[in-house]
């Protein structure tokens, strides 16, 4: 396992294991959130050379989900999510 971390990409490619991909996104996220550029991508790849198929993937795209960031892929193989912000929600009190 390898862990390619720049500025704004996160590579996942390496990771075997659910737990520590998601715990590498976790950071990721974390130290992200705190800068105020958010264009940032993650490479999760096809799961092309994994015994188990695309597994990695579907899992980040969950987390991402759970917590609100909004993702798209920026590539036709589908192996690379670029992440924003979650949309702020506005509360609006109504008064009577």
């Amino acid at each position: 396992m390898y862990l390619i971390c720049l500025q704004y990409i996160l590579d996942l490619h390496g990771f075997y294991d659910v737990n520590d991909a998601i715990w590498a996104v976790e950071r990721f996220i974390d130290r992200f959130t705190k800068e105020t550029g958010w264009h940032k991508v993650l490479i999760t790849g096809r799961g092309r050379n994994s015994p188990n198929g695309c597994v990695i993937k579907p899992v980040v795209i969950k987390w991402l989900d759970e917590r609100g960031f909004r993702h798209k892929f920026t590539d036709d193989w589908e192996c690379a999510l670029e992440v924003k912000r979650p949309r702020k929600r506005v509360c609006l009190d109504i008064i009577l």
